[in-house]
């Protein structure tokens, strides 16, 4: 066996998704994504690129009895064992129609398990990707005519949200990883380098002080810069050479077994206008940002964590943009909570009335803009950090990296 955390581990996990199933009156999950399926079965392999009909990786949890792993036959045999769950059940591949495929073999296990007249949820919710093809899904609703698919997501996110000591020691080192990487892109920041060199120094640097790989997407990361793409959140680096007098955004995250490093810092090459756009905007973001993230402790409404925000903003003299770009437009968003997701419970808007607990993870990001929509902005910078809920309050996980704008 190859298990990536103790069993134990995994079993406190089944529990308290048990205990999450009980009071929602679901019977089994029938979990098909990468995240539930390493987060339940742990279930560790690279595969979850391939999307083709037959390359769904499922995980049946019933609310009492064993779980079963319902695998294609090249992952049965090698990958499973990465999993602590010992009933593994496969169907042949590449048979190409000679052998009964995925929906059947995930139909009959039901039926099997006296679950054919059950209610189970799947990742089929308004925030899920299914982790099976559409008509591969409709005709498991066929096979199963008394079977009530429902959204297991939105349970799985809550039953996630706190995080076990295993989980807040993967979650530091994603932290200090990324932090590693964004360390060596500000290094290489400067008058006449593009941002695809910015980006590799980053990688480079990952590559040479890790070798987690375990997972499909091992780091996220977006690089831009002024004038061209002020507000292009999210986008990967370009050709474009800084230039005097240009900001450089760098948006980064490194995954360690599965669990996300998130935050942002800018550079400013040359000194930037004092009370220009760059100097106004940067600061009220970071003052305001980190007003936020001191009111992160235990019983606080995550609601209430943006409303400091939003208070601080206002009271910095930017009333006007605060609602302009914020809060008339609905987008009242500073952070959100992450883990085996980069996006998970809670999100920090001002209506979010999830009360923090100690465990939780939480990505604080500020971004007030001058204008909407994004294509219109001149200015789009600030920084974002890793912050854990702790029993005495907080702690930053990525304040090894200053938070000051970086002068290059």
């Amino acid at each position: 066996m190859f298990e990536e955390f103790p069993r134990e581990e995994y079993e406190n996990r089944l529990s308290h998704t048990r205990t999450a199933m009980k009071q929602r009156g679901i019977d089994s999950l029938l979990t098909t994504t990468e995240i539930n399926g390493r987060y339940l079965a742990g279930l560790v392999n690279t595969y979850w690129v391939a999307t083709m009909a037959d390359d769904i990786q499922a995980s049946l949890i019933p609310l009492e009895g064993d779980p079963v792993l319902l695998l294609p036959d090249h992952l049965c045999h090698g990958a499973a064992k990465s999993s602590w769950i010992e009933d593994r059940r496969a169907w042949s591949q590449f048979s190409v129609g000679l052998t009964p495929g995925a929906v059947k073999m995930i139909a009959d296990t039901i039926a099997e398990k006296g679950l054919d007249r059950a209610k189970i949820g799947m990742e089929v919710g308004p925030d899920s990707r299914l982790g099976m093809s559409l008509p591969y899904f409709n005709a498991l609703q066929k096979a199963l005519p008394g079977v009530e698919f429902v959204d297991c997501d939105e349970m799985m996110a809550q039953v996630r949200t706190t995080k076990s000591e295993i989980e807040i020691a993967c979650v530091r080192r994603a932290c200090e990883l990324t932090c590693e990487g964004l360390l060596a892109g500000i290094d290489a920041v400067g008058e006449g380098v593009s941002e695809h060199e910015i980006a590799r120094a980053i990688t480079r640097r990952w590559m040479e002080i890790t070798d987690d790989l375990t997972c499909t997407r091992p780091f996220f990361l977006f690089v831009y810069s002024s004038p061209h793409r002020c507000s292009w959140f999210d986008c990967g680096a370009s050709d474009y050479v800084l230039q005097k007098g240009d900001w450089c955004v760098m948006d980064i995250g490194y995954c360690y077994k599965g669990y996300w490093g998130d935050m942002f810092r800018t550079c400013s090459i040359g000194e930037p206008e004092q009370g220009g756009l760059v100097d106004r905007f940067f600061h009220a973001n970071r003052t305001a940002n980190l007003a936020g993230i001191d009111a992160i402790r235990p019983g606080v409404e995550a609601g209430a964590v943006a409303r400091t925000v939003i208070d601080k903003l206002t009271q910095l003299g930017f009333e006007k943009e605060v609602h302009e770009t914020l809060v008339d437009n609905d987008y009242d968003f500073i952070g959100h909570g992450g883990g085996l997701s980069l996006h998970d419970r809670p999100l920090i808007n001002t209506q979010q009335k999830e009360i923090l607990l100690p465990g939780m993870y939480l990505m604080m990001e500020t971004m007030l803009t001058d204008k909407m929509p994004l294509g219109d902005a001149k200015v789009c910078i600030g920084f974002e950090d890793g912050v854990l809920v702790t029993d005495g309050g907080h702690g930053v996980l990525t304040d090894s990296v200053s938070n000051e704008l970086f002068i290059k």
